[in-house]
């Protein structure tokens, strides 16, 4: 391997948020059009799991605004107060959930306080009266609601006072209960119940957003919302209700980036009234980057994209003399990869994950030292990779590791498969750990049997689960289960569902096996 290609492949940032926004902008390629579909005036959200590009993707949005936009990026990681306090169990709930809003609306004060001063455009003069009464009415943001009060009496001869407090999300109780002894009286009882239904009470929000959105010049503002997860679950129907209230009411537009079954945009009440954004009707939730460049999906489409991966990422890295040489990126792909079953085993090896990709590639780049990339050592860099960075993630929750070895253990070794099929309507948080930790992939959501009616979701195990068995008899050759030569179709036939059955993971016997339940 050329050595300048070399060092442009070990410079490679991996994490959008380490990278300069030019280097962002050559090395960022679109998966599924997603720029165009994301250039919607639609509200949306991006779902997708770490690594699968959200950031970069909202960055790329960011350096690249259409003509009719203003976009604006906010990482809820890093907003106003220390984001430890959102999670402080010690702080009140209403505490927790005034503190997150107030700090969102500084991070997007401050936000088009920047727009206005950079711009040569837009009239700071014009914005400056609207953007001191924001800042004024961020600070009656809070949460609070009304107090109803129940009554009983009881008399006794000894005063007591007793109190206590439940917060539950929405329906926060505060107990008060207030007591005394009489032995010649008839017991009775006096309790104070101060249930309440917690909202957000915005003040004067709305008409200086309103008056900062119509100063434009027939622009729009797209607010850019990453790391919506890093919120915890039960404060995060808040932030979307502060979202959809303000921001949304206001004439901005909405882009959120988060994990699907780490979000929560809504809490219904029992009265069927809600707090939050609705999916399909406040906000759209039609891109899901988890769905993309898995190789058994589409093996065409993600060798495809992988290769341009590559190209782009190390193309702003190779000093130009080098680069003039490569403008054909077959031909550098071939400088990289000894031949095309290479290229198809590190994207086989990536399972879709771009991230994980660009960490296969230094590691196997390292492993053939000055010589282009082969098969054993992509394998090599998937099964270090694995160790050093799902393993050992995973190895830390007993329960979660206890699993994979299960599942390992029933679907490699006990069918040959690399592949089964879970009900699509169950959901299991150890199954959403593994999702998360990248050791569990999806193929297909939605797969049902005309005969069984029942739906299921086909989850991949990771190719390093499976790598140190491919030169061995317990090589998982099929992809789910023998009598399938392929991933089943959204809707399969009465004759393949004996087969669908035998595919299915059957969480009872993990339990039977003496493991927790889950």
């Amino acid at each position: 391997m050329d050595q300048g290609i070399l060092r442009a492949i070990l410079a490679v940032g991996r994490r959008a948020e380490s990278v300069d926004i030019e280097t962002l902008q050559d090395s960022f390629v679109s998966v599924g059009n997603i720029d165009l579909r994301l250039s919607s005036p639609d509200h949306q959200v991006i779902y997708g799991r770490r690594g699968t590009g959200k950031t970069h993707t909202l960055k790329y949005l960011l350096s690249n605004p259409s003509s009719q936009t203003i976009p604006m990026y906010v990482d809820l990681r890093s907003i106003g107060s220390n984001g430890s306090i959102y999670n402080d169990s010690t702080l009140s709930f209403t505490q927790r959930a005034s503190t997150l809003l107030i700090d969102f609306l500084g991070a997007i004060h401050d936000q088009l306080l920047e727009i206005f001063v950079d711009s040569t455009e837009l009239d700071l003069s014009a914005a400056g009266g609207h953007l001191d009464r924001f800042a004024n009415a961020i600070s009656t943001t809070r949460v609070e609601g009304p107090v109803s009060i129940k009554e009983q009496r009881h008399h006794e001869d000894t005063a007591s006072v007793k109190a206590g407090v439940a917060l539950k999300k929405l329906d926060p109780t505060f107990n008060i209960y207030v007591g005394s002894t009489n032995k010649e009286a008839d017991d009775s009882e006096v309790s104070y119940e101060l249930a309440r239904e917690a909202h957000v009470i915005f003040g004067d929000l709305n008409a200086p957003l309103k008056a900062i959105a119509g100063l434009a010049k027939g622009k729009r503002f797209v607010v850019l919302v990453d790391e919506w997860s890093d919120i915890p679950l039960e404060l995060q129907p808040f932030l979307a209700d502060l979202i959809r209230k303000a921001l949304i009411a206001s004439g901005m537009t909405l882009k959120i980036a988060a994990i699907e079954h780490r979000a929560r945009f809504a809490q219904v009440s029992k009265s069927g009234q809600y707090v939050g954004l609705q999916l399909g009707a406040d906000v759209m939730a039609d891109v899901n980057l988890d769905d993309f460049m898995v190789f058994e999906n589409d093996e065409q489409r993600a060798v495809n994209f992988f290769r341009n991966l590559i190209y782009r990422h190390c193309l702003s890295n190779l000093d130009k003399s080098v680069a003039a040489q490569y403008k054909d990126e077959s031909a550098f792909i071939l400088s990289i990869f000894t031949e095309k079953r290479a290229l198809e085993e590190f994207v086989r090896a990536a399972e879709g994950v771009p991230r994980d990709a660009l960490n296969l590639l230094n590691k196997a780049a390292i492993k053939a030292e000055d010589r282009r990339i082969g098969v054993e050592d992509v394998r090599a860099a998937a099964r270090e990779w694995y160790q050093s960075d799902k393993a050992a993630f995973i190895n830390q929750d007993v329960e979660t590791k206890r699993l994979l070895n299960w599942i390992v253990d029933k679907v490699i070794r006990g069918r040959k498969a690399r592949a089964f099929l879970f009900d699509a309507d169950r959901r299991e948080d150890l199954i959403d750990r593994l999702f998360d930790s990248r050791s569990l992939h999806i193929l297909k959501k939605n797969i049902s049997s005309k005969e069984g009616g029942q739906r299921f979701d086909a989850y991949k195990l990771d190719y390093g689960c499976y790598v140190d068995l491919i030169k061995t008899s317990m090589n998982p050759n099929a992809l789910l289960d023998d009598d399938l030569a392929g991933l089943p179709t959204d809707e399969v036939p009465d004759d393949d569902y004996r087969a669908i059955r035998r595919a299915i993971l059957d969480f009872s016997d993990f339990a039977a096996a003496g493991n927790s339940a889950i």
